[in-house]
């Protein structure tokens, strides 16, 4: 039986290598190849946003989109190149049709349901609050002009069917980037608050709500529903769950797992360029939401919960 695809909203993925805070990893890279695989095959089209770099890493490893641009190669980021979601924004603020787009540790393993994609505004769930309460985080709230108590959201998914209500969301958190510039600010915390933050802030300035596939706290058996993973932080780092997620890909994806054994020592010779904040961030294997990995086997796989705490700061990002 063909597997039901998708058919309102674009996929979208983005990767922008000119951050420092990119670097070549296997696990990351294995990881973000069964997304590309799995999206394939919930989305009729996808497209990849990316840089030169980004082009020429997809081309390698043999992902599929119906179209890849490279707008973020030219993206004029002086100073700012550390925040990291830049990237995402740029994203979102090019696009002309709806559409979504998923982080490459994000694992689709359902179409996205009706509920969520007649939604203007969309994102994976809200996000912690505790998250956003440092001293550092509302010094950066303040230069933004940011209110104090919006929600913020997970921006595992992001986007929506209202495109351009979409994308004054993205120019407004490119231009609030830009009021962060010359402040020591980490790039995750800079993240944090110009993507997740600041799709609260715009949803309650807008008067749209966000929809969100998950809540907050999400159960095993709505997990389940939606078939949705999201390999968050340490995770796609850590070795249990990159062993999963490759049993996986060489199942379902023999093909795109030959090709990834075959092409990876030519992309570890590219390690030169190390995002030290990203890494060291994410030095342990809990991400947020641990139980949105249950479905690293597939549908039907039995229950587990990462017992590990997860103990990331404000500061520490995504």
């Amino acid at each position: 039986m063909p597997r039901r695809r998708f058919r309102t909203l674009k996929g979208v993925l983005s990767l922008w290598t000119r951050t420092p805070m990119f670097c070549i990893e296997r696990g990351p890279l294995l990881v973000q190849t069964l997304a590309v695989c799995l999206a394939s095959r919930v989305f009729t089209e996808t497209e990849f946003v990316t840089d030169r770099l980004g082009a020429q890493i997809a081309e390698c490893l043999g992902w599929k989109f119906d179209r890849v641009v490279t707008p973020l190669e030219n993206l004029p980021c002086a100073g700012l190149t550390h925040i990291w979601a830049l990237g995402k924004l740029a994203a979102c603020s090019i696009q002309e049709k709806p559409f979504v787009q998923f982080d490459g540790d994000v694992l689709l393993f359902k179409p996205l349901p009706e509920r969520l994609t007649r939604s203007r505004l969309i994102a994976q769930s809200e996000d912690f609050p505790h998250f956003y309460t440092s001293n550092e985080m509302r010094r950066a709230f303040d230069l933004a002009g940011f209110p104090v108590g919006a929600n913020a959201y997970n921006g595992g998914l992001l986007g929506g069917s209202d495109v351009a209500l979409v994308r004054a969301y993205a120019w407004a958190g490119l231009e609030a980037a830009a009021k962060l510039r010359d402040h020591a600010f980490s790039g995750t915390l800079a993240s944090m608050a110009v993507e997740q933050y600041q799709l609260g802030v715009f949803a309650e300035r807008t008067g749209v709500p966000v929809g969100t596939l998950l809540p907050l706290h999400p159960t095993h058996d709505e997990v389940t529903a939606v078939g949705y993973a999201h390999l968050q932080g340490g995770a796609k780092r850590d070795t249990h769950w990159v062993a999963r997620a490759e049993a996986l890909l060489a199942r379902e994806f023999p093909a795109h797992h030959a090709r990834f054994l075959d092409r990876w020592p030519s992309l570890a010779a590219l390690t030169a360029r190390v995002g030290h904040e990203f890494s060291s961030s994410y030095s342990g294997s809990a991400p947020l939401g641990g139980e949105l990995l249950h479905h690293l086997q597939g549908p039907g796989a039995p229950h587990r919960t990462n017992a590990a705490v997860d103990t990331r700061s404000a500061a520490a990002g995504r």
